[in-house]
């Protein structure tokens, strides 16, 4: 769901920009400033799955997954946001909860419940591997992790997504890389606080090749590795992109930190995009809006420092429908 009414003590989002299997609607009520509990009805018969959240608008505001529990049968999914300096902020947002019923192609998450461990397997009930192998994470320093998803690194590259978890504070996590080694996909993960320092701390990550982020198969969809931050107009990397129309991505950048992706095929008035920034470096990306043009459909990605202002920075991005 596309989170459109920020201020709104309670509300059913824009109809376009939400789904839920089940066909029915999902709501927002919110809480407080800058804290939210949407609710995804029909989806709590079970604990697990898996929460991803994108800040959107021109701001420099972030947003994170506080936690999530099913609760009558929905499934509930606290978000958090705050301003670039960590203090709670009301904002629109976008967020998802998926847990497969079927193993849907290639895809592995998991949430990431031990972040001071060397070394650890997560939380059976939060991660999942369509190989049926078991997902690990390890800790090399400071906020800084690598997770590796057995049988997932004979594919192609594919696309990551990954969002901040918990409730104390304003921290940010993005994907530094992913490789591939001994048939596994690893993953790293770098977490900063407001201030752009390192910090040790939860997170979910989501991987995907040639299939929607959110495990839908026959999906409208498309991700890109934004991978030439200053160049004007590129065609990113076809090993890190995909479209299901099987149409060539592109993207354009209009000023500093400031980028349209261009994906042939998909133009429509609704659907779901996600972004993660790329790199090393405590640099944020944040969806601005989408909207089709003509056949395509436009995907406004913003990014900026650790103290709020607009930089050039690698990021993954995701649309689908």
């Amino acid at each position: 769901m596309w989170a459109n009414d920020p201020t709104s003590a309670s509300y059913t989002p824009s109809a376009p920009y939400q789904r839920n299997s089940s066909g029915a609607p999902n709501t927002i009520t919110r809480g407080g400033v800058g804290d939210y509990t949407v609710r995804f009805t029909n989806l709590g018969a079970l604990s697990g799955g898996t929460v991803d959240v994108t800040a959107y608008g021109s701001t420099n505001h972030t947003c994170k997954v506080g936690f999530w529990f099913p609760s009558g049968g929905d499934q509930y999914v606290d978000v958090r946001c705050f301003t670039a300096a960590g203090v709670a902020a009301d904002t629109l947002f976008t967020a998802s909860y998926i847990r497969p019923v079927q193993n849907p192609g290639d895809i592995g998450f998991l949430w990431a419940n031990d972040p001071f461990s060397a070394s650890y397997t997560p939380s059976p009930t939060y991660q999942f591997n369509s190989t049926g192998a078991t997902n690990t994470v390890t800790r090399s320093g400071v906020g800084n992790y690598l997770v590796s998803m057995p049988g997932l690194g004979a594919a192609p590259a594919g696309h990551v997504k990954v969002t901040a978890y918990g409730t104390g504070d304003a921290s940010a996590c993005k994907v530094g890389y992913w490789t591939e080694s001994a048939g596994a996909r690893l993953i790293n993960i770098l977490c900063y606080d407001p201030a752009g320092n390192p910090v040790d701390t939860y997170y979910t990550v989501t991987y995907v090749n040639a299939l929607s982020v959110l495990g839908v198969t026959g999906a409208a969809a498309a991700y890109v590795w934004a991978h030439a931050p200053t160049t004007a107009s590129y065609v990113p990397s076809a090993t890190y992109s995909f479209n299901s129309t099987g149409g060539s991505n592109s993207i354009t950048r209009s000023s500093t930190g400031n980028y349209t992706l261009h994906l042939p095929g998909l133009a429509a008035a609704n659907g779901h995009v996600q972004v993660t920034a790329y790199g090393g470096g405590s640099d944020r990306c944040k969806v601005g809006f989408w909207f089709p043009s003509g056949t395509e459909l436009q995907v406004n990605v913003v990014c900026f420092n650790a103290a709020g202002s607009p930089v050039d920075t690698l990021y993954a991005a995701s649309y689908t429908r």
